[in-house]
């Protein structure tokens, strides 16, 4: 990881203009500084704050596990009724799926989209954000709030959650959210290259914004003395781990992506909560998706019925075993006629039986006119010690 990372940098720095050799640029995966601008007395989160995180992580996984839950729903549908009629159906299902997202979210900025005033930027990704917002029909020194978030790719959308410093008008966050749930939950699972962890992010993100413009407006946040930025993050780790359910990892992603330290008790404290509550209701997806296609999957930990089972209560009862010179004929009859993965060699002297070794089965099974050319012969079968 050490050198990949070295050499991500190497060349991510001939394409910047600081020149070659410049190893400390930040990831590809990159939210922006979390900084307070020209504000001395600005914190980016406090002690206070941590309460409000709990709750946050909280209904962060009461949203994923609903996320969870319609996504397998739809996923078991999919599969048998619209995967088992050709790629022809989900083609169709894919055109259908972009002319909806389209449709909803041209609708969206222009019935629902507000003109917000510009804030006058105190760093140099101010300026890019500002660049990047789209005005859509708004004065001179306005830009339309809904049109930014869907006019732009998801990192911008995310980064204007994290950093623009000028207000998003609470139906503007509120249907962003319900649209991009929707949307996102949708699209997972189609036949279409489609990823989850972009869109959860910026479902959280919009959920974090809309917790902290409703708590600017209610009078218990001071946008002079906390980054709302902060409860963008929170959202976006809320939401996230509440649909993947991961801890660790996700927070050394999303500190990285941050490229600050500072966060780490947040967004550890945040993940954990999402979890605990995601897990009382289901899974997390990606576990959900590897059940329903059936993927054989070794679990980290056995389930709690296996650790009061016996060997005897799995063990088959009626045993198949193989003789050192067994027939042709009967090794191709019992391969047929069972599902068992080794079977077990013995010989037998007088009255007792000692096991000689155990034969695992080929991968394919001979055709009848083999087995009936051989019906005659003796086969050895080959022993594998104990």
């Amino acid at each position: 990881s050490m050198v990949s990372t070295f050499t991500l940098n190497f060349f991510l720095s001939g394409t910047s203009s600081i020149g070659w050799g410049h190893l400390n640029n930040p990831s590809l995966i990159d939210f922006g500084e979390f900084e307070c601008g020209q504000q001395r007395h600005c914190d980016l989160w406090t002690a206070v704050d941590l309460v409000i995180f709990v709750a946050m992580g909280a209904v962060g996984g009461l949203l994923g596990a609903a996320f969870n839950t319609l996504n397998a729903i739809l996923t078991r549908y999919r599969m048998s009724q619209v995967q088992r009629k050709g790629k022809f159906v989900r083609i169709l299902e894919a055109i259908l799926i972009s002319l909806v997202t389209t449709s909803m979210t041209f609708g969206a900025f222009v019935l629902m989209g507000s003109c917000q005033p510009f804030v006058a930027p105190g760093l140099p990704q101010d300026i890019e954000l500002n660049n990047a917002s789209v005005t859509f029909f708004c004065p001179d020194g306005h830009f339309n709030d809904m049109a930014t978030l869907f006019f732009n790719p998801q990192e911008i959308a995310i980064k204007e959650f994290f950093h623009q410093k000028a207000t998003f008008s609470l139906a503007t966050l509120a249907c962003y959210l319900v649209i991009f749930f929707i949307l996102a939950c949708w699209t997972y699972g189609a036949g279409v290259p489609s990823g989850l962890f972009v869109p959860c992010i910026a479902c959280g993100a919009a959920y974090g914004r809309l917790v902290a413009e409703i708590l600017v407006k209610a009078g218990f946040l001071n946008e002079a003395d906390v980054s709302v930025g902060t409860y963008s993050l929170i959202g976006a780790a809320a939401f996230l781990g509440g649909v993947v359910r991961m801890t660790i990892s996700l927070t050394v992603i999303l500190m990285e992506s941050t490229n600050n330290i500072t966060y780490g008790v947040p967004i550890m404290i945040t993940l954990m909560v999402a979890k605990w509550i995601g897990d009382l209701f289901n899974e997390g997806l990606y576990d959900i998706h590897i059940h329903l296609r059936a993927i054989p999957l070794l679990e980290w930990e056995a389930p709690d019925v296996m650790h009061r089972m016996t060997a005897s209560q799995i063990m088959s009862s009626k045993i198949r075993y193989l003789f050192p010179n067994t027939r042709v004929r009967s090794l191709v009859h019992m391969l047929r006629t069972t599902a068992h993965n080794a079977f077990p060699v013995v010989t037998q002297h007088k009255r007792s039986t000692q096991l000689k070794g155990l034969v695992s089965p080929p991968l394919s099974i001979p055709s009848a006119e083999d087995t009936m050319e051989s019906s005659s012969e003796f086969a050895k079968v080959q022993l594998r010690s104990n």
